[in-house]
């Protein structure tokens, strides 16, 4: 299946990059280190291996994000450098060292941004506010007020629903005329929503909430036995986002009105 196709390639280029480093930099050092050095690689090998079967949820998919942020992409990219480093040095000697030191200084600030977001940044949130302007908007629509959200990865937080509820009261106190949703309520299954289809249900907006389908929401990053099984727990999915008075738009659309004025809004599927 492509999910799958996709992360084999990605590990394998994340395991290339690992063995240049072990080749160059990490063979001849002691024992300990060279048993610590593949340890990263054995978790989240195994870790991506486990949530295809149980799904990327809650801790599970925080260690894959850990692993890859903080470890396995600036290996990856001190390795492009360093490769570069090598090429140049055919010329220019003293540039392999300049430009190894300059991969080595980015690997290490990604590694020092990818922690803070994975452990504090994600608790903040912030409104980013855009005004459109545009004669095909009919008049009676000015001032309309559309508050768009996206890639909740409910399964991220497990049963843990403060984040979740502090965003819809955010939600809320802006007094949205309509509210969408753009896909990724899931990391991978349906079961994911069920400790937040009550605290989901609050977002208000007068002309409603509609949503679309992300890919994650088509479980397409869990195994299931069968198509049907997939394709079962994907309606189960539809159906959480209907029964909290979401209208969900597959390849549909919806017309607002505003006395004799109108808008339309669309959604189409992402499969």
């Amino acid at each position: 299946m492509v999910t799958l196709k996709y992360i084999s390639y990605s590990l394998l280029f994340l395991l290339l990059a690992d063995y240049y480093i072990w080749v160059f930099f990490i063979s001849e050092k002691k024992l300990w280190l060279k048993i610590t050095f593949w340890i990263p690689d054995i978790l989240l090998v195994g870790s991506i291996a486990a949530g295809w079967f149980v799904g990327l949820e809650g801790k599970l998919f925080a260690l894959v994000l850990i692993l890859i942020l903080c470890l396995s992409l600036p290996k990856v990219i001190f390795t492009v450098f360093s490769l570069l480093g090598k090429i140049f040095a055919k010329h220019y000697k003293k540039v392999n060292y300049i430009i190894a030191t300059v991969g080595l200084t980015i690997s290490i600030c990604i590694t020092l941004f990818a922690v803070y977001g994975i452990f504090f940044g994600w608790k903040r949130t912030t409104v980013t506010k855009f005004e459109i302007a545009d004669t095909q908007i009919p008049k009676a629509f000015d001032g309309y007020k559309v508050v768009q959200i996206s890639d909740m990865h409910l399964g991220t937080f497990g049963n843990n629903t403060t984040f979740i509820e502090k965003v819809v009261e955010k939600i809320n106190k802006l007094q949205p005329d309509m509210i969408v949703f753009t896909g990724d309520l899931v990391n991978s299954s349906s079961h994911e929503i069920k400790p937040y289809s009550a605290i989901l249900t609050k977002l208000r907006a007068p002309d409603g909430v509609f949503s679309v389908m992300g890919n994650h929401d088509y479980g397409d990053y869990k195994f299931f036995p069968t198509p049907k099984a997939r394709k079962a727990d994907c309606q189960k999915l539809q159906q959480y986002e209907k029964s909290m008075g979401w209208q969900l738009l597959m390849n549909t659309n919806r017309i607002i009105r505003r006395g004799m004025d109108s808008i339309a809004i669309l959604g189409v599927e992402n499969n």
